[in-house]
């Protein structure tokens, strides 16, 4: 036990090798979702313009993706308790960067759909599961700034590729803007998976980072893990509640970011001004993850759902505000910046506070699922809206009152939950009481 939780004496390297891991992982966060995700919205207008489609049946694409990798993620979750990680990420990225090349020789709808469940039956290799397990692998100590680094990968990706891409969709037509998307994610990806991850630290002939060695029975115990098992967590309403808030949260989030370019070239913006618009939102965000992080350790999930949500209802309501307003999509930018991280780092710290990190992979997991699919679905539900309507105008109220359910459900839940005890190591604000 000992011997497994303490970190070498001697031999390891000044620079620990986990930071080049998380440094692979950013790259493989910022390709699958910065490039592959995040780069979506850039299409639609062109794509539908040119080949006759409605928004909610072109955006259904990226649904069926999404929804397809959130059943593959058990699938991939069970595989890899007995077989290595990366050889399946290796096989990934030639799949995926294939299915995205295939986009832009797509004519028709079902072509965008056919590629669409490829894409999703192979993309979890290259995706949070996989970058939250290589994580865990190499670090013990420091994990949420891990966590959070790797995270925020998305965010630089999308941030250079946004002006980049939407000038070649611009200039050169949107096929060459898939192209340009798979050659570049392809290369990304080929650095991360084959030059700079490696799956364990006993690969290395290292252990994972652990500032605090296990030498004694007293710090042992401090890290093992404590809280609800799986079969306990399913049982609590709690669990519901916390899956219900995220759901919304990442529902109308991932319904949103797509659509944020279309609605602004609608509003009379141009498309140079809503791309910045864009790369300032993914710039936000890569150090939003980071702050939020930090921040979250403080002041407990109660407060930290409450924090997510009002700066979901500021973005919401800047957007709104948008029309005839020079300065507003940039306010909504930075508020959004923040909103859209609950996916990733806040999701995942609202669980392990309330429920504890005994079995936080097997409660996660389901939880993430859950709230996938609702989330797989945002884009085209936004897009079905706007057919119906002819307007976003239409979107934004009924998202500005979903997230402020969702508000109310996360935090009650986690109150509920801190009142429980069901994370005794749960951070517990004072506000100046002993």
């Amino acid at each position: 036990m000992q011997e497994k939780l303490s970190s070498p004496k001697t031999g390891r390297p000044k620079l620990f090798y986990g930071w080049i891991v998380v440094v692979g992982c950013a790259l493989m966060m910022g390709t699958s979702i910065g490039l592959f995700v995040n780069c979506n919205g850039i299409f639609i207008k062109p794509v539908c313009e040119d080949l006759g489609f409605t928004r909610g049946a072109f955006t259904l694409y990226a649904s069926i993706a999404s929804f397809v990798g959130m059943f593959m993620q058990v699938v991939y979750g069970n595989l890899y308790q007995k077989y290595p990680m990366l050889p399946f990420s290796r096989v990934s990225i030639f799949v995926v960067c294939s299915c995205v090349l295939g986009y832009s020789f797509a004519t028709k709808l079902w072509h965008f759909y056919a590629l669409a469940i490829l894409y999703g039956l192979s993309s979890t290799p290259v995706l949070t599961v996989t970058i939250a397990s290589l994580v865990s692998n190499w670090f013990v100590d420091k994990k949420g700034l891990a966590m959070g680094l790797a995270y925020s990968g998305s965010g630089v990706t999308a941030a250079i590729m946004t002006p980049i891409l939407s000038s070649v969709v611009q200039n050169v037509g949107w096929r060459w803007g898939y192209r340009l998307l798979a050659v570049s994610g392809f290369a990304v990806l080929f650095v991360s998976v084959f030059v700079l991850l490696r799956e364990k630290p006993s690969d290395m002939g290292l252990s994972p980072l652990n500032n605090h060695a296990a030498d004694s029975l007293e710090n042992v115990k401090l890290l093992e893990p404590v809280g609800l098992s799986k079969k306990q967590a399913l049982k609590s309403p709690e669990f519901y509640m916390t899956a219900f808030g995220i759901a919304i949260f990442g529902g109308t989030t991932m319904g949103t970011n797509p659509h944020v370019i279309s609605y602004l070239t609608d509003t009379g913006y141009s498309a140079a001004t809503a791309s910045t618009v864009s790369s300032i939102i993914m710039v936000v965000m890569i150090f939003a993850k980071i702050a939020l992080g930090a921040v979250f350790d403080r002041i407990g999930a109660a407060l930290s759902a409450i924090l997510s949500g009002c700066c979901m209802v500021a973005s919401l309501v800047s957007l709104m505000l948008c029309r005839g307003s020079a300065f507003m999509p940039f306010v909504f930018a930075v508020c959004f910046g923040f909103g859209y991280s609950i996916g990733t780092v806040p999701a995942s710290f609202l669980v392990i506070e309330n429920f504890g990190a005994k079995e936080f992979s097997a409660i996660y997991s389901i939880s993430s699922m859950l709230s996938g699919i609702f989330s797989s679905f945002g884009p085209s539900i936004t897009g079905a809206l706007y057919d119906v309507s002819g307007s976003y105008m239409i979107v934004w109220p009924i998202y500005l009152g979903l997230i402020c359910l969702a508000m109310l459900s996360l935090s009650l839940a986690s109150t509920w939950a801190l009142r429980k005890n069901y994370n005794p190591r749960a951070v517990r604000p004072h506000f100046g009481k002993n």
